[in-house]
C-alpha cells in the first residue's frame, strides 16, 4: 500500500470513527479519533517532508462538521458547535496574519492544521480557552525548541497533535 493511500485511509478511519463516537455520545473519544486520524498522515508528513497535504485537512475538516452536527442534532445544545467555530476563527486569523506576515516562519498548512485542530479541541472540549491553550502551547514548544536547536524553522504538526491530544484528554 503506498503511503499516501495509507495516510488518507487513517484520516477517514479517524473521521468515520469520530462520527460513530459522536452518536454514541462520547465526545471526547470522537474529538481524539479525528485528531489521531488526522494527526497519522499529517505528522509524518511534515516531519519527513516538511508539508501538509491540503487532502488530508479537508478530510479531517468533513469528519469533524460531520461527528460536530451529529452532536448537535442529538443534544440540541449550540454551545460545544460554537466553541469550536469560534476557537477554528481566532487561531485561523491569528496564523493567516502570521503567516502573511513572515510566510518563511510557517506554511499555508500549518494555517489550516492549527484552524482544524483548534475547531476539533474547541467542540470535544467545549472551551474555547481549551483550544487556544492546545495551539498555545504548541507554538511555545516549537520556538523553544528552534532556540535549543538553532534552526530557522521545524514542522509544526509534531508538536500540535500531541498538544491537542493531551488537552483533549484532560481539558
Amino acid at each position: 500500500m503506498r503511503r499516501s493511500t495509507f495516510h488518507t485511509i487513517a484520516t477517514v478511519a479517524g473521521g468515520l470513527l469520530g462520527s460513530l463516537f459522536a452518536a454514541l455520545d462520547h465526545v471526547e473519544a470522537a474529538a481524539i479519533s479525528l485528531t489521531v486520524g488526522v494527526g497519522v498522515g499529517v505528522v509524518s508528513i511534515d516531519a519527513s517532508e516538511r508539508r501538509i497535504p491540503t487532502r488530508l485537512i479537508w478530510i479531517g475538516a468533513a469528519g469533524l462538521m460531520s461527528a460536530a452536527l451529529i452532536d448537535f442534532a442529538s443534544h440540541h445544545d449550540a454551545a460545544p458547535l460554537v466553541a469550536g467555530l469560534i476557537a477554528a476563527g481566532v487561531i485561523g486569523v491569528a496564523f493567516g496574519l502570521v503567516y502573511l506576515w513572515r510566510p518563511e516562519a510557517m506554511g499555508f498548512g500549518d494555517v489550516r492544521l492549527a484552524t482544524l485542530t483548534a475547531g476539533t479541541v474547541g467542540w470535544g472540549v467545549g472551551a474555547i480557552a481549551a483550544a487556544l491553550a492546545a495551539v498555545l502551547v504548541a507554538s511555545v514548544g516549537a520556538s523553544v525548541t528552534m532556540l535549543i536547536l538553532r534552526k530557522r524553522s521545524l514542522p509544526f504538526a509534531p508538536f500540535l497533535v500531541p498538544a491537542a491530544l493531551v488537552t483533549i484528554a484532560f481539558g
